[in-house]
């Protein structure tokens, strides 16, 4: 980096702490000729509470926090809870620009999802890494809670599409549904695989819990499925809810009732709701809103703004 700026000045637009670190460096051997944009997307030094508890990481990394936060120029926010935890970190730098920018999908790329070959069957899907924060196992209890109580389902089986640390648990919890070829547990999946198993689903279910300060944003799996024709049942939390009006383009659940999941769902088998509808306007909205396009714009905007 050191030798390719020269006389020259640069934008760098940093993904995470780590790359920031760099800029940083890269700013104080080149005085002002760097403007640093910070991109968060998550709290950086909570998550290791969450993964791993240890409070002297946790310690350690809330200080690299703050120490890149007095260094950088301008924020973006994948979300506006990430631009407030920003502005709590105690920093210098008064004159900070900040700008809320959600998560965004290559449109163009789903448009390319081949589904000729699918072998249709009726079955719901969860694709989320398997983490605490994403609450897996109540949007699991919500499916299978139907698909049990039902006499006429819309789907009779539940794909869990991801890998993570819980992955082992859920499948000791759900190991009699899983004997009942109920549910199965995909494990990790090419994105185009994965993409094919959300356009021919019959529904797509994104939970999500808070953990601390964790909290959803624009979950990639929610735009997928409102841009490819998926019926949506979401967490009323974060970015899903700033994305998903309830009844409009999807439908909102609270975050651990999985109970609202499964009745949501037999609402949908009663036919109470225009699907069609629904599944056309969140497309438009993806469309309109959350393109990968549309996204670089902004960003750029932002970034070319003094």
């Amino acid at each position: 980096m050191q030798k390719n700026i020269g006389t020259h000045s640069y934008d760098i637009i940093a993904h995470d702490r780590y790359s920031a670190l760099a800029a940083i460096i890269a700013k104080y051997r080149n005085k002002d000729k760097i403007t640093i944009t910070q991109v968060l997307h998550a709290p950086f030094s909570e998550q290791f509470l969450i993964t791993s508890n240890n409070k002297t990481i946790y310690a350690m990394a809330k200080f690299l926090d703050i120490a890149i936060s007095k260094q950088i120029d301008k924020v973006i926010g994948v979300d506006q809870l990430q631009i407030d935890l920003e502005k709590k970190i105690e920093c210098d730098n008064t004159d900070k620009k900040y700008i809320v920018v959600p998560n965004a999908i290559d449109v163009k790329k789903l448009d390319l999802v081949n589904t000729s070959a699918f072998v249709r069957t009726k079955y719901a899907v969860i694709v989320r890494h398997l983490h605490e924060k994403n609450g897996v196992e109540y949007g699991v209890r919500g499916a299978i809670n139907y698909i049990s109580k039902s006499s006429n389902p819309i789907f009779d089986k539940l794909l869990v599409i991801g890998s993570g640390p819980l992955k082992e648990k859920l499948q000791k919890e759900f190991h009699e549904d899983i004997q009942a070829n109920l549910i199965e547990f995909k494990g990790s999946l090419p994105n185009m695989e994965a993409l094919s198993f959300i356009k021919n689903a019959e529904i797509s279910i994104v939970p999500s819990i808070p953990v601390g300060n964790y909290i959803e944003a624009t979950s990639l799996t929610m735009l997928e499925s409102m841009y490819l024709k998926t019926p949506l049942i979401a967490s009323n939390i974060g970015g899903l809810a700033d994305t998903i009006n309830h009844l409009k383009n999807g439908f909102l659940v609270e975050p651990r009732e999985h109970e609202q999941i499964t009745e949501v769902i037999f609402e949908i088998e009663k036919g109470t709701y225009d699907i069609e509808k629904i599944k056309e306007t969140a497309y438009v909205n993806v469309l309109e809103n959350y393109s990968s396009e549309k996204w670089m714009n902004k960003i750029l905007k932002f970034s070319e703004s003094e």
